[in-house]
């Protein structure tokens, strides 16, 4: 996510006032929105990881709210993920410990 975050980052401002300039006129705004941002998807939300980490106690919440923000169609590849599992998801510490290389700070292959 942080990828696409950066990716429409310099449209960013541009996608958001047309959101506000053409919300509630337009029944569909994709097209609009997808012109805006000069790719095949968007976000409408206020936040970018700028903003989400800088509001760190209420992280969770402001992440659902950004991921909302996206296009259905780059919303549906983002859910796929499952980033809202919550704590079912978290790795128990001795897989974590087993599978991650703290030294590259990536997986054990």
């Amino acid at each position: 996510m942080r990828r696409l975050d950066c990716v429409l980052a310099p449209t960013k401002d541009r996608v958001l006032a047309k959101n506000a300039a053409l919300k509630g006129k337009l029944e569909n705004l994709a097209p609009q929105l997808r012109q805006a941002s000069g790719f095949a998807f968007y976000n409408t939300s206020q936040y970018d990881f700028e903003k989400l980490l800088a509001d760190a106690p209420n992280l969770a919440a402001n992440l659902r709210i950004y991921i909302n923000g996206f296009s259905p169609n780059m919303r549906e590849v983002v859910e796929k993920f499952d980033f809202d599992c919550g704590a079912r998801c978290r790795p128990r510490p001795s897989l974590e410990a087993a599978h991650f290389n703290p030294t590259t700070r990536s997986p054990l292959a």
